[in-house]
């Protein structure tokens, strides 16, 4: 069933929809939003589409704007607890908003946009931000991020249960499972083997599930020309990643080029083996450009991309991108995973060289790595757990030690997530550890410091 807070969450902005319905101000925008203006989405010019998105943006970007100035207004005026909930909320929001203005602008453009070709119909109620509603369900169950399997995500369902799911895109073990279970008084999430007979169910539900949803051709001659000797379930999956071939295609990678290194790969191996090749070529393609203009050309690909995907493609871009003094190390399996937890770091980095301004390891040695795509990825409970296990000085993982523990962000305002609450335990009394830093990507494409 629908998870009940997503539902609430879009609830709120359908009654802000209504609103905005009684103003005249914003009539335009509404109009070409009906059921009656959409009706021939399918044979809808590019510039029409265009105009249609952009009207729907414009209302949603109005609704964040009011929100944002009403969680300001808290901040600076609640209760304790109502001024630690809008800071927690405000950068989140601030996100949404600039990512809603970006594309916007993108819209208005002399060109429309070539994801266009293969939208859908937009709409005015958004899907809400799926980082903000994990983090709202794991708060309730006493769990940090760390604490539920890379791959897995919580729903509650519509009796208020709730349970642990394969989240799309998932690069768990196909034959790894996860489930919550309450011990003591405590929820943690467990994970386990699916049997033979479970994991051929899993695998044929989810083959026909997304052969239904992208099996009908796309019009798009490369990618289906690139499709024509595919199996139905490769070819539909391959599909659901249009936006992304789409970019590269005018970055200058076409389709075939990314497919033909798949031959050979059958349906098992193909979801993860088609992710990984997409962002082996992002990452060539990001690379290839100036580092100043690298950070926005790998946003274009994350509004592209099908939700899931982003995390893993910063990983690979920050490992390419590290600059002088710091290098990816590869230890081997299990030294990302924290001792006597089943917690996995992102990788681990050497830190040779301090770096300029006083910020950043001062101390050289092997660093975990906590990579973020968003400031809504940041988790203040995984955080104050790294905070815990360094108050010994040294961060102890099951192959061995690591001096502290290194945060990335994709820029300095998705980066003050973390600040924020790094102030609010400061402000409360209470120790950090000196060997939690806290990195992003400046605007010329270079690795910064802000801890």
């Amino acid at each position: 069933g629908a998870d009940p807070t997503a539902a609430i969450l879009a609830k709120n902005e359908e009654l802000g929809h209504l609103l905005q319905a009684t103003d005249e101000a914003w009539q335009p925008q509404l109009a070409l939003l009906t059921d009656d203006a959409l009706e021939n989405w399918d044979t809808m010019s590019l510039a029409q589409r265009a105009r249609a998105y952009g009207a729907q943006h414009e209302l949603e970007i109005d609704l964040l704007s009011q929100r944002l100035a009403g969680l300001r207004d808290q901040a600076a005026n609640g209760t304790a607890a109502e001024r630690a909930a809008a800071l927690d909320a405000i950068p989140g929001v601030e996100e949404r908003l600039a990512t809603m203005t970006a594309t916007l602008d993108d819209l208005r453009g002399p060109v429309p946009p070539a994801w266009l070709a293969d939208s859908a119909r937009p709409h005015l109620f958004n899907t809400p931000d799926v980082s903000a509603i994990q983090a709202a369900h794991r708060q309730t169950l006493g769990l940090g991020a760390d604490d539920v399997p890379e791959g897995f995500l919580i729903r509650r369902r519509q009796n208020g249960q709730f349970e642990v799911y394969r989240a799309p895109n998932s690069e768990a073990p196909a034959d790894q499972g996860a489930r919550l279970v309450l011990e003591d008084g405590r929820f943690r999430v467990e994970t386990y083997d699916l049997s033979a007979a479970e994991l051929r169910q899993t695998a044929a539900a989810h083959r026909a599930q997304v052969t239904r949803d992208f099996g009908e051709p796309l019009d798009f001659p490369t990618l289906e020309a690139a499709l024509a000797e595919a199996s139905p379930f490769s070819a539909a999956y391959s599909r659901s990643y249009a936006g992304v071939f789409r970019t590269l295609e005018d970055a200058g990678v076409p389709p075939a080029e990314v497919l033909a290194r798949l031959d050979g790969v059958g349906d098992a191996g193909f979801e993860r083996a088609l992710r990984s090749e997409l962002r082996g070529a992002i990452v060539d393609t990001v690379m290839d450009l100036p580092p100043g203009q690298r950070m926005e050309a790998l946003q274009d690909f994350y509004r592209a991309a099908p939700e899931g995907f982003q995390g893993k493609l910063f990983s690979e871009f920050r490992e390419r991108n590290l600059g002088a003094g710091l290098e990816v190390v590869d230890a081997g399996p299990g030294s990302t995973q924290l001792a006597g937890t089943q917690r996995f770091g992102d990788g681990l980095l050497e830190v040779s060289e301090a770096a300029d301004g006083g910020l950043g390891p001062r101390r050289m040695g092997t660093y975990l790595v906590e990579d973020k795509s968003s400031g809504t990825a940041f988790d203040a409970l995984q955080f104050d757990r790294y905070n815990d296990a360094l108050a010994g000085g040294r961060l102890q993982t099951a192959t061995g030690e690591t001096e502290g523990v290194t945060y990335f962000f994709p820029d300095r305002a998705s980066a003050q997530r973390a600040l924020d609450h790094i102030a609010g335990l400061v402000d409360d009394g209470e120790f950090v550890s000196p060997n939690i830093h806290i990195g992003f990507f400046d605007e010329s494409g270079q690795v910064s410091w802000a801890r």
